[in-house]
């Protein structure tokens, strides 16, 4: 059921833990998003909901972006055929941090069309249901995440592991 009762549910929780927060932040981003008929627009938004999850320093904000979601789609344990090479999910979502930054720093509004809006629609929903996940499996902080994510970036870039079991987000 994709965590659906556990995300209804977090909505009117009154005291959140910061993972918690960050979740209910997410899915608020995610619903302007889709409302949104702009796609550059929704782009930023979709863009807001992912960010609350892995820009915890002012620093790498790229780099931070892309390790920590190409972590929670490869490892996360909901792992879809379509995201399963780490490197290139990772390299993917440079790209696409890129076409944000034409949006946010040079105001450019034509070059996100329909297609890549729905893919990047995929990736932040799975990213959502996957931080609900951890949440289920006693994750609390973002910094618990981070952690997380920069250990499977070094098993996966250093030794070139496959997703195998050795490579998994754990608690």
């Amino acid at each position: 059921m994709c965590f659906f009762k556990e995300l209804s549910n977090l909505i009117d929780k009154q005291e959140r833990n910061e993972l918690e927060d960050a979740v209910v932040k997410s899915l608020f981003w995610i619903g302007e998003a889709q409302k949104d008929r702009s796609h550059a627009s929704a782009w930023v938004k979709l863009w807001s909901c992912v960010e609350c999850f892995f820009t915890l320093d002012n620093e790498e904000i790229t780099e931070l972006n892309a390790r920590g979601i190409a972590s929670i789609l490869t490892f996360g344990g909901y792992s879809h055929e379509k995201y399963g090479d780490y490197e290139q999910l990772k390299n993917k979502i440079k790209k696409y941090y890129a076409l944000r930054s034409k949006v946010v720093h040079r105001a450019e509004y034509t070059h996100i069309d329909q297609l890549l809006l729905e893919e990047f629609s995929f990736i932040v929903a799975w990213v959502i249901i996957t931080m609900t996940s951890l949440l289920d499996r006693g994750y609390t902080t973002l910094a618990q995440v981070k952690e997380q994510a920069e250990r499977l970036d070094k098993v996966k870039t250093k030794s070139n592991v496959k997703s195998s079991g050795r490579g998994e987000l754990h608690r």
